[in-house]
């Protein structure tokens, strides 16, 4: 049986971590554009280096601190 929850769970099945953190630093991304800030601005707010966000978001490679990460997620939410 196939619904919306179902096909998004098997959607995610196939991907590996790679792709699963490129989609995640998307939605970052796509979120951050709705609020209107700078790759500068969520940065800063978030405690980490430009360069570090910048490849976050371009790559997905996380944060050295996911505690960081966690704050750039609750500043967007």
């Amino acid at each position: 049986m196939r619904n919306g929850v179902n096909d998004d769970i098997l959607s995610l099945i196939n991907k590996t971590p790679d792709l699963l953190m490129l989609g995640v630093a998307e939605r970052v991304k796509q979120r951050r554009l709705e609020k209107g800030w700078t790759q500068n601005m969520l940065a800063t707010k978030s405690g980490v280096s430009l360069a570090s966000y910048r490849r976050f978001e371009s790559s997905g490679e996380m944060f050295q601190s996911y505690g960081k990460e966690k704050k750039s997620y609750r500043l967007l939410s």
